[in-house]
């Protein structure tokens, strides 16, 4: 009809469609890690520290706690490569990715292997009466 607006075809509407999809995939994949942060509440109990092996680690709520004897670090759980939650290892003081493959000493936060360059932020923690907790 004259003067009236023209209606997208149907290949247009899907061109369009799959193209803000695949750029919204793309840009989810190629997001900063540093937009994803762990988020425990200050004071928030995390595990009790006879959970965590001596000489391993443990990964609660996206916190990363190592332990040496009495001593307790913690890390973002969260990878820095694309920001994938990490696991613990089966046993020793290492985490892994298991979306691309990088693997960090749990009590440093040090990359062991990559794709991440870029080592897991310490998160600040204190132990009371034998608890770790958050903050």
């Amino acid at each position: 009809m004259p003067g009236s607006p023209s209606l997208p075809n149907r290949r247009t509407v899907l061109a369009v469609g799959g193209g803000a999809a695949a750029a919204a995939l793309v840009a989810a994949c190629g997001s900063s890690p540093t937009a994803t942060t762990t988020t425990v509440a200050k004071g928030a109990e995390l595990a009790a520290v006879s959970d965590i092996p001596d000489g391993g680690a443990l990964v609660v709520d996206q916190v990363v706690l190592a332990r040496t004897g009495d001593t307790v670090t913690a890390h973002s759980g969260i990878c820095t490569h694309q920001g994938c939650a990490v696991v613990a290892a089966q046993s020793g003081d290492e985490v892994d990715c298991p979306c691309h493959g990088s693997r960090y000493t749990a009590s440093t936060g040090a990359v062991l292997q990559g794709p991440a360059t870029a080592p897991l932020p310490e998160v600040q923690v204190t132990v009371k009466n034998g608890t770790v907790l958050q903050g």
